[in-house]
């Protein structure tokens, strides 16, 4: 039925329904309408049409997470506005009609999550999904960046999340992702969410980088082999596959160049930032145990980009030459190894 042939409801109490269920943590509200629509065999958009009067939610994510919309649905619910808020939240002062779309949507979202929340919505693990009614109904939500791995049923849930067709990959023959996994979330604790995210985001573009060069192409097919079923192929670089295998590299990554001594030395005159360069090079070689040693003479090399970021105006010549004023002790790593 069209938007132009409804006829409005009409006002006054409004009841209950028959069959409701708790939102799934993070859940889009566009998720949990669907699964309550389902759930009440309701005509597609019912309560969309109650909650906004438009037969379909907007492209604007916060057009409807207003006091009133959310006692209304609160009110079909059964739920406390209070509860609900947890999943949907609604900041009054933070979603003026003023701001881009893009920082409404943004603020809008799960307060917890806003610092480093994934740019769109990725399905929940499934089997956490599968104890909640309707059976069988896919969940979305806004899961926040560091949320990659479902640790209870050792699942990949994103991102990117989709999956193309297949099962949500299974981690269990993986125990480098989990471990990697629990690694992104003390990284968090130490660091707090906005510069994880940060140093998280930087090094998945390496490892990307390192994959494409080959250079840890060894690591990532081995790891390749464990996820897809026998016989399976990816043919794609953003599949979950591909991208869970690339994630301990991201994270081992992450959590060397999420030091402070990098960003003050690397940024010191020469003979501070020499020997500290030296220091990197043989951290990151001995952390992601490369096919080929990675130095910052790379052209067009996301690590080498970032060091020249925190060196303003030197040029890639000087760093090799930095690094040959101060080449690595390979005493000093075979004791630090041991």
């Amino acid at each position: 039925m069209s938007r132009a042939s409804r006829h409005p409801f009409p006002s006054g109490p409004v009841c209950r329904l028959p069959l409701v269920d708790k939102p799934f943590r993070y859940e889009t509200i566009k998720s949990y309408l669907r699964r309550l629509t389902m759930l009440n065999h309701l005509p597609d958009g019912e309560l969309c049409f109650y909650l906004d009067g438009t037969d379909e939610l907007g492209r604007d994510l916060t057009r409807f997470l207003t006091p009133t919309n959310l006692e209304l649905l609160a009110a079909v619910t059964g739920y406390n506005p209070a509860r609900l808020r947890h999943t949907f939240p609604v900041q009054e002062s933070l979603i003026s009609a003023d701001l881009p779309f893009t920082e409404r949507r943004r603020r809008a979202l799960h307060p917890q999550s806003n610092p480093d929340v994934l740019p769109d919505p990725i399905p929940a693990c499934t089997l956490c999904a599968a104890a909640r009614q309707p059976r069988g109904a896919k969940i979305m939500q806004w899961a926040p960046q560091n949320q990659r791995v479902c640790f209870q049923h050792q699942r990949w849930i994103g991102p990117p999340g989709r999956g193309y067709g297949r099962r949500q990959v299974d981690l269990s023959r993986t125990p480098s992702i989990i471990a990697a996994a629990r690694q992104h979330q003390r990284l968090i604790r130490r660091h707090g969410r906005d510069r994880a995210a940060m140093f998280i985001n930087r090094s998945h573009f390496v490892a990307v980088d390192l994959d494409d060069r080959r250079i840890i192409q060894r690591t990532v097919d081995d790891r390749l082999q464990s996820l897809l079923p026998e016989g399976e192929t990816v043919c794609l670089s953003n599949d979950d596959a591909v991208t869970a295998a690339r994630y301990p590299v991201a994270v081992a990554l992450a959590t060397i160049i999420a030091s402070p001594r990098w960003r003050t030395q690397l940024a010191a005159p020469a003979h501070i930032a020499g020997p500290a360069l030296r220091d990197l090079t043989r951290d990151i070689n001995a952390a992601l145990r490369l096919r080929h040693p990675w130095t910052p003479g790379w052209k067009r090399c996301e690590l080498t980009e970032w060091i020249l970021e925190l060196r303003p105006g030197t040029r890639l010549r000087d760093l090799s030459t930095l690094l040959e004023q101060n080449p690595p002790n390979p005493c000093l790593s075979e004791g630090e190894d041991s």
